[in-house]
């Protein structure tokens, strides 16, 4: 077996702005420089901000097999899953629940060049990485496709389920051929300071920005979300964009009577939210009823997706995303 180089395996990694070595390990970084700052703020943040998430290994190959080899460091939750897909063919789930190291071989079905995904964990940072291949056998980057930009907070980042690539921006990513580029942070709010810096060094084909729960838990003003959606605009003002409505939740909607800090409905935040996308114009506003089936079935805890749940919301997702661009999923 061989293993792949730092060099050969930065050039397979997909869904961050740089692979870079750090003491002690590899830092896998899904955010410039002055996001990092704004996430250091708290190590609940830092954390999140670092585990990640949408990130995978796309390559071609005809190896039947690869070894993964990996160590997991701090987390948002403690699972630590790798799942790999095969020509889109969903092969395996392997990793670790509790930290420990993580050293497994994975078969690769299937004859001559291959397509191959790897997804990383999204709720526990990775240390260390390495993908052995037979010796002799091809291993080259896999060609970048379209860029989806997926923008939120926890659900987004992909807690609660265990499986990375179940998170609904993968889900919707597959369906639609795009290359996720996800920047979600468990916590995060709609907060301008957040992107002090455009997220992609180039204007993604489709976003989509999921933000609310959180808002409204803290009694934070829906106007924040304006001055969030102008400088998003600012940086990209051509690219399509879909702000999705806060998914129910049972801490909001159970009771519709019940209010936040500041004397607020979870319905009023959602008419403000939506009449705020509305008035900014060449945004496309997305009613929950078309993300998740309201109610408790679909969620883990009230709030968070199940994995069923996620199935829903990623296959949703993937419509929206056709309308954006025009066409259907592909």
């Amino acid at each position: 077996m061989r293993t792949l180089t730092t060099e050969q395996l930065a050039e397979c990694v997909q869904g961050v702005l740089a692979v870079e070595g750090e003491e002690g390990g590899l830092l896998l970084r899904r955010f410039g420089a002055g996001a990092m700052a704004y996430w250091s703020a708290t190590e609940g943040w830092w954390i999140r901000a670092r585990c990640p998430a949408g990130v995978r290994v796309a390559f071609a190959t005809d190896a039947d097999r690869l070894h993964l080899d990996a160590t997991l460091g701090k987390f948002s939750r403690s699972a630590g899953r790798f799942d790999c897909y095969v020509d889109g063919l969903a092969v395996a789930s392997v990793g670790s629940d509790d930290g420990s190291p993580v050293s497994e071989m994975i078969v690769l079905p299937g004859q001559g060049v291959r397509s191959v995904e790897l997804w990383l964990p999204q709720m526990r940072i990775v240390t260390s990485l390495a993908i052995s291949l037979p010796d002799g056998s091809a291993c080259r980057p896999r060609p970048r496709t379209g860029t989806y930009l997926a923008m939120g907070d926890s659900i987004t980042q992909g807690m609660e389920t265990p499986f990375p690539s179940l998170c609904y921006p993968a889900i919707a990513a597959r369906a639609t051929g795009l290359s996720l580029h996800n920047t979600g942070v468990g916590g995060a709010v709609f907060d301008a300071d957040s992107i002090p810096e455009p997220p992609l060094p180039h204007a993604p084909d489709a976003i989509t920005v999921a933000y609310g729960v959180n808002d409204w838990n803290r009694g934070s003003s829906p106007e924040l979300a304006k001055a969030f959606l102008h400088r998003l605009r600012d940086y990209y003002p051509h690219a399509p964009t879909a702000v999705l409505e806060p998914l129910w939740y049972a801490g909001g909607d159970t009771d519709p009577s019940r209010t936040n800090p500041t004397g607020q409905t979870f319905a009023d935040y959602r008419r403000h939210l939506r009449d705020i996308v509305s008035s900014l114009g060449g945004l496309t506003w997305v009613p929950r009823e078309r993300l998740v089936p309201p109610g408790p079935a679909m969620l883990i805890d009230g709030c968070h997706p199940n994995t069923a749940g996620f199935a829903f919301y990623g296959a949703n997702v993937a419509v929206v995303l056709g309308e954006l661009l025009g066409e259907g999923v592909r």
